[in-house]
């Protein structure tokens, strides 16, 4: 009988340690789901905040219409500015213009009696936005005995670049014949320097202002003759 009670109570024993270890590994498994739950909760909220479209694993564009007037305002002088400035290269594919020009002149160095008038035609070739080439003929003349003509090469350096008033100075060279009243001629090499404004510079139709002051370097009775003018002309 005792060996019966004592087989009993070692059972009994045995089962309670049982489920002891038994409870433990029950918490345990619990605690270990209870943690992946929450950690894929945190996910779960990190990930809606762009809505059903991150879910998907797809990330949201925004559009124009998202965008606040402001915003939407300033993308669109970005664009205009950037169609203006296309505008104004396609302008410029053009580089080569026709130049006249026409005004009142005066002499130095050789005598008129008449009020002298100066023109010019050529041609100016656009090298960059700030340069310009040039290569002219020029006639001042009295229309009666004092004459000088020139044909020149020459650069303008442009102040500013493009725009609708652009100032200007320039330089050339060339070659020139001149005679004077009761006076022999002479020829020789020419220079120049000149300096005014275009208008309308960003147009294929410009207008240029001008005042010019050309040099013969050879002497006719001793000095060497000048001719000044300030002249209005078109480009196109």
């Amino acid at each position: 009988m005792k060996r019966f009670i004592t087989v009993i109570l070692v059972m009994l024993i045995c089962k309670v340690g049982l489920m002891a270890d038994d409870g433990e590994e029950v918490s345990n498994i619990d605690s270990f789901i209870d943690e992946s739950n929450n950690s894929s909760n945190i996910q779960e909220k990190s990930t809606d905040n762009t809505g059903p479209a991150a879910k998907s694993g797809v990330q949201a564009v925004p559009s124009d219409k998202s965008l606040a007037p402001s915003e939407q305002k300033a993308e669109s002088a970005q664009i205009n500015t950037e169609s203006k400035s296309t505008d104004v290269e396609d302008k410029f594919e053009r580089k080569v213009f026709i130049t006249a020009s026409i005004g009142t002149a005066g002499f130095i160095n050789l005598k008129n009696n008449y009020t002298p008038y100066s023109m010019q035609y050529g041609y100016v070739m656009t090298i960059n936005p700030f340069v310009n080439g040039r290569l002219v003929g020029e006639l001042t003349t009295d229309f009666n005995s004092a004459i000088l003509a020139a044909v020149e090469c020459g650069a303008e350096i442009l102040i500013g670049g493009n725009g609708y008033f652009t100032p200007f100075f320039g330089s050339g060279l060339g070659l020139a014949a001149a005679r004077g009243v009761g006076k022999s001629g002479a020829g020789g090499i020419t220079m120049s320097t000149s300096g005014g404004a275009y208008l309308f510079r960003t147009d294929l139709y410009q207008v240029n202002l001008q005042g010019r002051l050309l040099g013969l370097l050879a002497p006719i009775e001793g000095k060497y003759p000048f001719s000044y003018s300030v002249r209005i002309g078109v480009q196109f």
